[in-house]
């Protein structure tokens, strides 16, 4: 791709992301955006649909950012807590992920985290997928999670993580049982 491209791409979601951390998604204009970045709507519109075009995009990248290497998936079940921590982790590295969790499309991005980690987390451990309650129980780990996200600032993630990796070995314990949990 273009340098000019590239770097216009970049400088139009630098843009959105600092605008969405000033205030809601449904408030910020396509003329805003522009004016930010000094480019027309012209150019806006060569490379997407509308803004949510944009922010579809945004979360789509975020989600493969943070699990797509999710090669400690099996960490899941050996070390929820340190699954738990790393995940909590990459999430305060990338600062688009709290910014587009604390707007109004919160529940897309869920329901696509959620997604992403029952794909990464099934091929690990294919047996698992017809547990009964697994899927109520990977939805309830990953509303816990991102509620410590949107509660809780990144200095106390630490004592946060260890607490989310306890109450998520605790529910993994009660809808695997102890014979295949951990294995």
């Amino acid at each position: 791709m273009d340098l000019r491209i590239q770097k216009t791409l970049r400088e139009i979601r630098n843009a959105f992301l600092s605008l969405a951390a000033e205030k809601p998604l449904e408030r910020i204009t396509v003329k805003e955006l522009c004016d930010r970045v000094l480019i027309n709507k012209a150019t806006f519109y060569l490379h997407y649909d509308n803004l949510d075009s944009l922010i579809e995009q945004l979360e789509d990248e975020f989600v493969r950012e943070l699990t797509g290497d999710i090669e400690y998936a099996a960490l899941f079940f050996s070390n929820p807590e340190q699954f738990i921590s790393t995940l909590l982790h990459r999430f305060w590295e990338m600062p688009e992920g709290v910014i587009l969790l604390s707007n109004s499309r919160y529940l897309s991005l869920i329901s696509m985290l959620l997604e992403s980690l029952r794909r990464s987390i099934y091929k690990a451990r294919p047996e698992i997928k017809s547990i009964p309650g697994i899927d109520m129980a990977l939805t309830y780990i990953v509303m816990g999670f991102t509620g410590v996200i949107t509660t809780h600032n990144k200095e106390s993630i630490e004592l946060r993580a260890k607490e989310a990796g306890r109450a998520t070995t605790a529910v993994l314990r009660e809808v695997l049982g102890e014979n295949t949990y951990g294995e």
